[in-house]
């Protein structure tokens, strides 16, 4: 049954939840994640650092597609730090799969291992795998702009564009 829930949930986009679509101006929901070393790390906490915040979205640590799009946004970890912005690249794997592939893939930003509740909070659960989306926060913990549609080689420039950096 939650599966079909699930499935109903991202098919019709978000039609069939519990939880509404989150949309440019809400405030971003609180969570409580791990990390890829496994301590937990929160919204809030993030939030104190007085930095935008971007959640980058991927399905699955390792894949071709998932690598590559990491690997874009990591070559211009610099140019977002220099614009105030910190990355967390957001899956369903475990932190020890996070830690691998962040040390396999040389990455300079942090992890994060998602929660079916999370994933659905942030309407990110896709039927099988999450989906591949960035959520961008600003300082004050409002929603700037969702980026349902990440172009891969493209995607900074998209996070940059869309906080107006």
């Amino acid at each position: 049954m939650q599966f079909l829930k699930k499935g109903l949930c991202a098919l019709t986009f978000g039609m069939f939840c519990n939880e509404p679509l989150l949309k440019k101006g809400d405030k971003a929901p609180d969570f409580k994640l791990l990390d890829q070393n496994g301590a937990a790390v929160s919204l809030h906490n993030l939030l104190a650092k007085k930095k935008k915040i971007a959640l980058v979205f991927y399905p699955r640590d390792n894949t071709t597609t998932c690598t590559k799009q990491l690997k874009k946004l990591n070559q211009n970890t610099s140019l977002l730090n220099a614009k105030n912005i910190l990355i967390y690249a957001i899956s369903a794997n475990t932190p020890k799969s996070h830690l691998e592939f962040k040390a396999k893939g040389q990455f300079d930003f942090n992890f994060l291992t998602a929660t079916e509740e999370f994933l659905t909070k942030y309407n990110a659960s896709g039927i099988v795998l999450n989906k591949r989306k960035t959520v961008l926060i600003n300082e004050d913990g409002f929603i700037v702009s969702i980026i349902n549609d990440v172009i891969i080689d493209e995607h900074t420039q998209q996070i940059i564009n869309a906080f107006g950096a």
